[in-house]
Parts: C-alpha cells; sequence; structure tokens
C-alpha cells in the first residue's frame, strides 16, 4: 500500500522518499515535500486498526523532523486500509489531540476509480488538517470524520 500512497502523492506534484525500516526511520513510511507550500507530509501506513500503535512510533519522530525543517509546515499522516469505523474513540482522539490526520478506506475510495479521482483524495487529506485546525482553534474535542 505505501507504493501506492507514493504514487498518488508523486502525481500531485510531491516529492516522495520512502522510509521505514530501509532507511530506519520507524513510524515513517514515507515522507512527501510540497516545496511550493513548504509542506512536509509524514505518512504512515497501516492495514490495520491499531492506530495507538502507529501514534507511538511516528509521533516521537515529528519532533526531530519538525527541527529539521524549520520554516517547513510538518503535517503528520496515518493512512488505513481499514474503514473509520473500526478504530477506536480513544485511538481517534488522541490522533487529533496529536494533530494526526487520518485518512482510512472511505477516503481511498477516490483512488479506485478509473481514472484515479487525485483531487477528490486531495480534498480528504485538506479536509483532514483543516478539522484539526478548527479544532485546535476552539480547543474542542469532537472529531467528526465525513468519511466519502
Amino acid at each position: 500500500m505505501e507504493i501506492l500512497i507514493a504514487n498518488v502523492f508523486s502525481a500531485l506534484g510531491f516529492s516522495v522518499f520512502f522510509g521505514g525500516t530501509v532507511l530506519k526511520t520507524p513510524g515513517m513510511d514515507l515522507v512527501a515535500f510540497d516545496s511550493g507550500e513548504s509542506n512536509v507530509y509524514v505518512i504512515s501506513v497501516t492495514v490495520s486498526n491499531d492506530l495507538d500503535k502507529k501514534l507511538r512510533t511516528l509521533l516521537p519522530a515529528l519532533s526531530d523532523l519538525e527541527s529539521a525543517f524549520e520554516g517547513w509546515m510538518v503535517y503528520p499522516v496515518i493512512v488505513s486500509l481499514e474503514f473509520a469505523k473500526a478504530f477506536l474513540h480513544n485511538d481517534f482522539m488522541n490522533a487529533q489531540q496529536a494533530g494526526v490526520a487520518l485518512l482510512s478506506e472511505e477516503d481511498l475510495e477516490p483512488l479506485r476509480l478509473a481514472p484515479p479521482d487525485l483531487n477528490a483524495f486531495r480534498r480528504f487529506l485538506v479536509r483532514e488538517f483543516q478539522t484539526l485546525k478548527m479544532i485546535r482553534e476552539n480547543k474542542t474535542r469532537t472529531y467528526v470524520h465525513t468519511g466519502f
């Protein structure tokens, strides 16, 4: 699934690097750079619903990455093949509080179309970070996953 996500980010114009066990970057399977906007997307991919485990490996790496990319916005993302309803509420809340966007099976659905709807995928990604920003600004604890 990492290759699919890497190809999608590449097709959207990002420079993408593989990480994971090959480059000894635990928690980070891919890093996608949007040089036009100075955004770095740190992506962890999973086929399960164990968000808590993913967060435990992704979050410690983020502080180092944020300091290494001073002047860039670092956006952590977890992409899962599970439907949103399979995630535990506490895992959603922990990811939300940590500022991690969650993309579930519903968000990947546009990629199964022929041709894949990359703009819909981009909208889901943007929507997740806008939701997280709104939650932080309003200091609310409500997470609503609208899905596809």
